[in-house]
């Protein structure tokens, strides 16, 4: 099967759109692997350390205590950087958008009908 030429049915302006739209979802697909494989990777790495810790807890001479501190520190640092990993404003801007315009529609609408009760 051969893919139709621009010249069969759209122009080819429509063509480049059309690429230009699967390049932009290429990228975003690339971006979404790498923070999920950055997430996987955080949270292995995250198990670790709560491993780590446990350890060091359970056998708490005086010289682990610095190291108990610093794993604690990472650990945060590492949950705070997996949160952040899994929201962010992109994940967010089409949903609220679209709350935006159906919910401004869904306004307009009530008035429309409230005033046609009256």
């Amino acid at each position: 099967m051969t893919p139709p030429s621009p010249a069969d049915d759209a122009p080819a302006e429509d063509w480049n759109e059309i690429e230009t739209a699967i390049a932009a979802l290429e990228t975003q697909l690339s971006d979404l692997k790498g923070r999920f494989s950055q997430v996987q990777q955080d949270q292995t790495h995250l198990a670790q350390l709560k491993t780590h810790r446990q350890h060091l807890k359970d056998t708490q001479p005086p010289a682990w205590k610095t190291e108990l501190r610093h794993l604690n520190s990472e650990i945060e640092a590492l949950e705070l950087n997996l949160e952040s990993k899994l929201i962010d404003w992109q994940s967010f801007r089409q949903p609220f958008w679209q709350i935006v315009r159906f919910g401004g529609l869904g306004l307009v609408l009530g008035w429309i009908l409230h005033a046609l009760t009256q």
